[in-house]
């Protein structure tokens, strides 16, 4: 996000705000950007349990971050 701000894909808002936190510390500023669940439709393939690229290239990063978040609990 330029080079003073960087970006943060998580689904736990603890971690965000740990993040955040940290950042404003070492003066490494972090800023949480949103994953939009109706891009998940994005990740549906007739052939595997997901995609691992969006359908349409829409949104890539949120859907990139959206499909490594299959691999967490």
């Amino acid at each position: 996000l330029g080079n003073d701000l960087n970006g943060l894909f998580s689904n736990s808002e603890e971690i965000i705000q740990e993040f955040c936190s940290a950042g404003r510390e070492s003066n490494d500023m972090v800023h949480s950007l949103p994953l939009h669940e109706q891009y998940k439709d994005l990740l549906k393939s007739s052939v595997a349990d997901i995609n691992n690229i969006g359908s349409n290239h829409e949104a890539a990063s949120i859907t990139a971050a959206l499909f490594l978040s299959n691999f967490i609990n």
